[in-house]
């Protein structure tokens, strides 16, 4: 394990996707408390807002919100433009879709919104970002999953191949990016 300093390894910018509220917002507040500055990314704008507040106020970091859909064409663009500039040394991709219920009766448009959101924009999230992090010698890559991602779950059946899809992914880039100094 490392002795250097978080903000060091991890810093001094973040990016947290899904990150105004429930665990995004946890990873958001636990970031901010170990002074890493952030660009926050939700749907809503006004929970994203609300959080961004709170941790400018309780922890004095720089704050960047980006209020769109990580599936949506064009967000991808606007959170690389709101990282222009800053050395992003962590990212944490949290946004998720869990539609529940029976596959069959799930809407085609909401099995491929999930795995748009799941897994093609943590990937790309991930090529945008990792490249920078492995020349620098250090950083980290945190994908959400869960424990429906270690088996099918009935009436979960899109979000619990997504969440092993993040497992998969995680797994391979640890192996690949451990000999440049960045953590998955």
């Amino acid at each position: 394990m490392s002795r250097l300093p978080f903000t060091r390894l991890y810093g001094p910018w973040a990016i947290v996707a899904g990150g105004s509220e429930g665990l995004g917002a946890a990873f958001a507040s636990e970031i901010a408390r170990r002074g890493v500055h952030q660009v926050l990314v939700a749907r809503s704008p006004e929970p994203l807002e609300q959080t961004a507040a709170r941790l400018r106020q309780e922890h004095g970091v720089e704050v960047i919100t980006v209020a769109g859909d990580l599936a949506a064409p064009g967000t991808m663009d606007q959170i690389c433009a709101a990282a222009a500039d800053r050395e992003i040394g962590l990212v944490v991709a949290n946004a998720a879709l869990a539609p529940q219920g029976s596959f069959l009766d799930t809407a085609v448009a909401e099995l491929a919104g999930t795995v748009d959101l799941n897994c093609k924009a943590s990937l790309l999230l991930a090529r945008a970002l990792l490249p920078d992090m492995a020349r620098r010698g250090h950083g980290g890559m945190v994908f959400v999953s869960s424990l429906a991602g270690l088996q099918g779950v009935p009436g979960l059946a899109a979000y619990s191949a997504t969440k092993a899809y993040l497992v998969s992914l995680g797994e391979a880039l640890w192996a690949e990016l451990r000999p440049a100094g960045v953590d998955c």
